[in-house]
């Protein structure tokens, strides 16, 4: 799988994440006052998706860190988002184990028209063994029933998800 395709895989599911905590309450703060929110989850587990694109149990664990600023206009609309994350953990298969670490901020825009824009910048997937690394912008823009307008990325594109599971391979 090449990575371009494991990262819009990566932005859908950032995108559902981010209606998720757009949608949580406190999100309609008072006007230019932003409500902020620190999360932190640790988590070991199997990985389907992982698991099936290398053809054996892949096992993820997960220390993340998110800090959310959510900003509202006048009348209460959520209209700007900035998470700033950090992220590190391990995968592990067959007896072998590959760090990894991501950090950066993203920002979602919500537009009257109910398009968002979910922009990232950082160093995404950087696994330290395999030369597997995706480091740089990404910028998703979808429309308002959810269909990608436009998907772009600008910076190091190095590796692909097949090196990942190679590297979990004895």
């Amino acid at each position: 799988m090449s990575l371009a395709k494991f990262g819009t895989r990566i932005g859908t599911l950032l995108v559902g994440l981010l209606a998720v905590t757009a949608a949580l309450p406190g999100a309609h703060a008072l006007a230019n006052a932003p409500t902020i929110e620190t999360t932190h989850t640790v988590f070991t587990r199997v990985i389907p998706f992982f698991s099936d694109a290398c053809g054996f149990t892949v096992v993820r664990h997960r220390d993340l860190t998110i800090r959310t600023a959510i900003f509202t206009d006048r009348n209460g609309n959520v209209v700007k988002e900035l998470d700033n994350y950090q992220d590190n953990g391990y995968f592990a298969a067959n007896g072998i184990t590959v760090n990894y670490s991501e950090a950066g901020p993203n920002h979602v825009t919500y537009y009257p028209d109910g398009s968002v824009l979910y922009a990232g910048n950082g160093l995404f997937y950087n696994y330290r063994g395999p030369e597997y690394r995706f480091a740089g912008r990404v910028a998703t823009l979808v429309d308002a029933d959810g269909n990608v307008i436009s998907d772009t990325f600008h910076g190091v594109d190095r590796g692909s998800l097949d090196d990942l599971c190679a590297a979990l391979t004895p």
